[in-house]
């Protein structure tokens, strides 16, 4: 079949280079075929020989076609050869038309060099994605041209003409190579980042772009020198490295802190604008904007943002304390009573208004405030009223809690002030209303701004003052008639003024007199008998007071009363000194009226003895300090009788601090010769008299002297006594 196909190609005119290209290539081909097909034919008739030798019937057609390979192919070499000879003159026209189709292709190569260096895809000015188009124009042109140069050199070849070697070609061939190594890397990330623009901004996953661009970006630093030297090289690098750049501010932006706000100065800054709907906000957008052109733009911007955000999160800790805040409201109870509904303290609010007005107040001191200024002035009104009224509230309920009981708890007082007692129904009243509404919505912002609160409680503050200052009018008026209530608080003289029980004053005796720790009343209570001291000390009135009438009058007759009665005993005292034994004397007196009377004593016979002095009895001082000594003798033995009563002693008690320093007195005198009365030794002394003229006794210093108080003193006692 090879050599019948052969022969017949061998019978084809040569009418165009290509048919002679052909012919010429398949004379070749025989000849470069003929050592081979030669062994393949002797090697079939050795077989064939060997099966006849050994009797194997092979069919005659097959001998036949074995039998008569050998003269076939040698019949087909030798048309080869006369083809070939046959074909000299069409070689020889054929070699010329060769020669200038080598010469016209060599034109062609250098103008399309030069094409391709200026204009080319690694030509100045090219952009990648022009480069793109660029590259593959010149890569099917300089295939088509190898094609050519291949056939052409086959030509040659057939006709013995010298190879032409063609170097632009070559060198167009290395370029492009490289060239396509990096417009591949360019359009594989461009065709990634096609891709992901498409990815919604809601479902961005950063570290897949990341990975993406890691792997252009290999691709880039593995090219070789020669790659890199190259101008598409240098832009790829930068569109690579662009793109890898803004990925750190894609993930900025992706930050929780960014607000519809932040994307529109965002948008004006690079020009581009866009939906934000989630449904739409996709990566291809973003891309747009070419972020890693304004990176200082959008770190500002995220940086403010996440800025804003602290303060918005510090407005929203705000709104969620004061949502959840509320007053503690629990029942006032007056004794066993139920009063009403009060505030519980307000301190942890009032804490928590301090720190959250420090926190605000640092917020709208921020430079990020701006988005925020509505909400912070807001709240900074809020708490601000918040505040205000929780100062006024809890005055107008410590004043409700004094006044309510007075003028609630006490029917008395609400009889002597009818107008402030209506007065203070209203304000009850009132108070009872915002104290109810407030157990039932105990929240405090909503509390305290509730419409009118801070004028109703200013209000009902004002009232409560006008209240407060006509109780306060009214207890003037009182300690005007009766100036000990002075010694009094409020609270302490409305307990006696708010009932008509007149035992009520019993436990504030001790701050009306000076040691009166009660008044002696009859059964009734409608009566004063006497006083009785601290110490169980009692005495007697001489005559009994009546309670009736205010309260003032007669405590003022009580107070008369004492004065009188203490006078008259201190007057039978002093005249009955001489006359009784001392010890029997001190033990039926008073303790004031001992202390004064033996001093009145003591200070009358002082003088008796400077009389005596004067008139010669030189012993006279002597003699007197004697006296002094027994006296106070017998007050030592006295004061060691068991039977002696608790009043009896305290009373001797004081007589002996007395006596020793009258004693010492004395002895004073006498050792320092005072003789006269005259001397400053003596009227530096505090002296008692009785002066018959004043009926009273009269008290002298130096040159000062003033008339006894009477208040009863009980039995004080004394510590101690000092010269002036």
């Amino acid at each position: 079949e090879l050599i019948v196909e052969y022969g017949g190609s061998l019978e084809r005119q040569p009418d165009t280079l290509e048919d002679l290209k052909f012919i010429l290539n398949l004379v070749a081909d025989i000849a470069a075929r003929n050592m081979d097909i030669e062994l393949q034919y002797t090697e079939l008739e050795e077989r064939y020989r060997t099966l006849r030798m050994y009797g194997y019937d092979v069919p005659e057609d097959e001998a036949n076609m074995v039998d008569g390979i050998r003269a076939n192919w040698e019949s087909l070499c030798w048309k080869a050869k006369v083809r070939d000879r046959s074909l000299s003159a069409v070689k020889k026209e054929f070699t010329l038309v060769t020669s200038a189709q080598v010469s016209e292709f060599q034109k062609e190569v250098v103008e399309m060099h030069q094409d391709f260096a200026q204009r080319g895809p690694g030509a100045a000015g090219v952009e990648l994605d022009e480069g793109l188009e660029l590259v593959t124009k010149y890569t099917a042109a300089l295939a088509q041209k190898l094609k050519q140069r291949e056939e052409l050199g086959t030509a040659q070849k057939l006709f013995n003409l010298p190879i032409q070697s063609y170097p632009e070609l070559s060198e167009m061939e290395a370029t492009l190579r490289d060239l396509t190594a990096i417009y591949d890397t360019y359009r594989d990330m461009r065709d990634a980042r096609a891709e992901w623009s498409s990815t919604l901004w809601s479902e961005l996953d950063i570290g897949m772009l990341e990975r993406g661009m890691e792997e252009y970006e290999g691709r880039l630093r593995r090219m070789l020198k020669e790659q890199k030297a190259l101008r598409p090289y240098r832009k790829a690098e930068e569109v690579v490295t662009g793109f890898t750049q803004s990925l750190p501010l894609i993930s900025l932006l992706k930050n929780e802190a960014l607000r519809p706000r932040h994307w529109t100065t965002l948008m004006d800054k690079t020009g581009i604008h866009f939906d934000m709907d989630p449904r739409k906000f996709s990566l291809g957008q973003l891309f747009e904007m070419n972020l890693d052109r304004f990176e200082p733009e959008i770190n500002e911007i995220v940086s403010s943002a996440v800025k804003e955000l602290n303060i918005e999160r510090g407005i929203r800790e705000i709104a969620n304390t004061w949502k959840a805040m509320e007053f503690v409201v629990v029942k006032y109870f007056k004794g066993t009573q139920e009063r009403g509904l009060v505030l519980r303290s307000t301190d942890e609010i009032s804490q928590t208004l301090e720190d959250q007005a420090m926190n605000l107040s640092s917020m709208m001191s921020s430079k990020f405030v701006t988005p925020f200024v509505s909400e912070t002035s807001k709240w900074e009104k809020a708490m601000s009223t918040i505040s205000e009224v929780i100062e006024v509230w809890m005055k107008v309920q410590s004043k409700w809690m004094y006044l309510e009981a007075i003028f609630i708890g006490s029917e008395d007082i609400r009889l002597q002030l009818p107008e402030e007692a209506k007065r203070f129904d209203r304000i009850h009243t009132s108070f009872k209303k915002i104290m109810d509404e407030t157990f039932k919505k105990a929240n405090v912002l909503e509390a305290c701004t509730a419409d009118g609160r801070l004028d109703a409680l200013a209000t009902l503050f004002s009232q409560l003052e006008a209240c407060q200052k006509s109780l306060s009018d009214y207890l003037e008026t009182k300690r005007t008639a009766f100036p000990r209530f002075y010694f009094l608080s409020d609270d302490e003289l409305l307990q006696i003024l708010g009932t008509s029980d007149p035992t009520a004053v019993q436990e504030h005796m001790l701050k009306l007199f000076d040691n009166t720790a009660a008044l002696t009343f009859d059964r009734s209570g409608s009566k004063v008998l006497g006083m009785v001291s601290s110490e169980k000390e009692s005495f007697s009135f001489n005559t009994v007071r009546l309670t009736e009438g205010a309260v003032e009058t007669w405590l003022s007759g009580i107070e008369a009363e004492m004065l009188e009665t203490l006078h008259r005993v201190m007057k039978e005292a002093t005249f009955t000194y001489p006359k009784t034994d001392r010890i029997e004397w001190l033990k039926n007196e008073l303790g004031m009226v001992v202390n004064t009377g033996a001093q009145i004593w003591w200070t009358f016979e002082v003088n008796d003895v400077f009389d005596k002095v004067r008139k010669g009895d030189k012993m006279g001082m002597k003699n007197f300090a004697a006296k002094n000594q027994a006296q106070l003798n017998d007050l030592i033995v006295a004061i060691r009788d068991p039977g002696l009563s608790k009043t009896a002693t305290k009373r001797i008690n004081t007589l002996v601090i007395i006596d020793v320093h009258a004693r010492d007195i004395i002895d004073k005198f006498v050792r320092d010769s005072v003789l006269d009365e005259r001397e400053f030794a003596w009227e530096s002394q505090l002296r008692f008299y009785w002066d018959r003229a004043a009926n009273d006794v009269l008290i002298r210093q130096c040159s000062g002297q003033f008339l006894f108080g009477y208040e009863y003193q009980g039995l004080n006692g004394r510590l101690v006594i000092t010269p002036l």
